[in-house]
């Protein structure tokens, strides 16, 4: 009887289920081309959004003056309708990110902070691919020199 115990809780629990996305997010996955500012420039910046076993990650490159500068965004959060809010990486360092996109996900206006002082600058972004260009990087962004 043991030996068939498994069985009678998976029949019983019903299938596994993974985790899903945060709640209304769900269709966030995708590319989108924009700008943000940064060191007093409008700069031109990629960001990707992923989904993989129910958590939202991200990546972006900014275009600093013909210099590719990559980053990651993870601890995805909810902060209200449309709205999350993550971590930033890259060479510079990490801070608080929060973007409000469009209710068909095609869009979104943001902002980004280092998290040491108060100042926000924007971050802003459209749909460019459904899909993103690859998986999201399984390491961290190179270390400044």
């Amino acid at each position: 009887m043991l030996k068939f115990l498994p069985l009678l809780l998976a029949i019983a629990t019903g299938p596994l289920k993974t985790p899903s996305p945060i709640q209304g997010f769900d269709q966030i996955a995708g590319t989108y081309s924009g700008s943000l500012f940064s060191s007093g420039y409008d700069m031109p910046v990629e960001t990707a959004f992923f989904i993989r076993d129910g958590v939202i990650t991200g990546e972006y490159i900014m275009n600093e003056n013909g210099t590719l500068i990559p980053g990651t965004l993870d601890a995805f959060r909810a902060a209200g309708p449309f709205t999350l809010e993550c971590t930033w990486h890259d060479i510079y360092g990490s801070g608080p990110a929060g973007f409000t996109f469009s209710g068909d996900m095609m869009s979104f206006t943001g902002w980004w902070g280092t998290g040491e002082d108060p100042e926000e600058y924007y971050w802003r972004g459209y749909r460019s691919r459904t899909e993103p260009d690859q998986l999201p990087r399984e390491h961290s962004p190179p270390e400044r020199n």
